[in-house]
């Protein structure tokens, strides 16, 4: 009797950066009955300890903002809810993709030729994204040009009415040493998740040049199909880039100037980068596997079938011209093109038309 087959055991291990750990701990207390869930994995385990988080956020400062009679004013600042909100969205996205990675990687691993150097790219990659001492440090600085510009307006160019004001005119009034408190509760559970976001990005990007010069198998239909879910990780990654700034754009830019069109620009691009750099390196896969496949079938051609060519040796040259042309040579396709191409211009876009509804947080 033939015996079922054994499903194939993972060879990449998950992810243990701080993110993970919180999101861990978090969903332990959620009476999940799931173990899928009790390690928020799922859709709806993520989602639901996102919200936990961005909504534990509000609540720390609005209590604060009770504390010190500025309830009000905090209630009527859309900024300060947006602000939360953003800190939800950018962990789900993070705490996905750091789950999402291994099992993406753990799919393209047979398209290699050399298999173990490979698991080894990736087993340092893994350590490298779970890193907390780069994470937390991109976050400080972060936190540093935040501040920096908090401090300037509060407390240094406060009077000063050539001034543009992010916040309504309350926060720069009264006691603006307690203000300063609810911006620096705000600003580190942002620049957290944004400095660890940076990091996953980078870290990523250098995973790509690592493994872009790896021999792959002459299977350029294999190649195709196990690299189209890692085409789809970064397709997703990169809308969830291009929502995030949008979000962070229509909340701290007031008007399309030259200077917040620059930076604007600036954080589309590496949204790009991220959605399509990957093609070009999948693309060469591909196109380097038809190619030995083709060198191979121009071999046997010409020691089996360049001195006679009949009916049986026609059909067989047939076939193998058909076979050395590849399907598809690129992942990506023109619907995700386009995709990608709305997503940069929509934190843009989203500016303009708030000015134009006469919106503004």
């Amino acid at each position: 009797m033939m015996q079922a087959a054994s499903p194939a055991v993972r060879r990449i291990r998950d992810t243990h950066s701080w993110v993970d750990y919180v999101y861990g701990a978090v969903a332990r207390h959620l009476w999940f009955s799931s173990e899928k869930h009790q390690k928020a994995q799922s859709r709806r385990s993520i989602i639901l300890v996102s919200a936990i988080i961005g909504a534990s956020v509000y609540a720390l400062v609005l209590f604060m903002a009770v504390f010190s009679g500025f309830a009000r004013v905090l209630l009527s600042t859309p900024a300060a809810f947006y602000g939360a909100f953003g800190i939800a969205w950018v962990l789900a996205w993070m705490r996905w993709g750091l789950v999402r990675f291994p099992r993406a990687i753990e799919d393209v691993r047979v398209c290699f030729a050399d298999e173990k150097q490979f698991l080894e790219i990736a087993d340092r990659t893994i350590d490298r994204l779970s890193s907390r001492a780069w994470a937390f440090c991109l976050s400080a600085v972060l936190l540093c040009f935040g501040l920096t510009a908090v401090i300037l307006g509060l407390f240094v160019f406060v009077h000063d009415p050539s001034r543009s004001r992010l916040l309504p005119p309350a926060w720069y009034q009264g006691s603006r040493v307690m203000h300063l408190a609810i911006l620096i509760v705000l600003g580190v559970s942002s620049s957290l998740p944004s400095g660890t976001g940076l990091w996953l990005l980078a870290r990523n990007a250098l995973f790509l040049n690592e493994i872009r010069d790896l021999t792959v198998v002459p299977f350029p239909g294999i190649i195709l199909a196990r690299f189209r879910p890692l085409t789809a990780y970064y397709l997703w990654i990169a809308g969830s880039w291009f929502l995030g700034v949008t979000l962070m754009a229509v909340i701290f830019v007031g008007h399309l100037n030259p200077l917040p069109l620059f930076l604007l620009s600036l954080f589309s691009l590496a949204g790009i980068v991220t959605a399509f750099v990957p093609q070009l390196i999948f693309h060469a896969y591909i196109t380097h596997a038809a190619s030995e496949v083709a060198g191979e079938f121009v071999r046997i051609y010409k020691v089996d079938f360049s001195s006679r060519i009949d009916s049986a040796s026609l059909q067989v040259v047939t076939s193998m011209l058909q076979a050395t042309q590849p399907a598809q040579v690129w992942i990506i396709n023109l619907k995700d093109i386009a995709l990608v191409g709305a997503g940069s211009l929509l934190p843009m876009a989203s500016v303009q038309f708030r000015n134009w509804l006469g919106f503004h947080v």
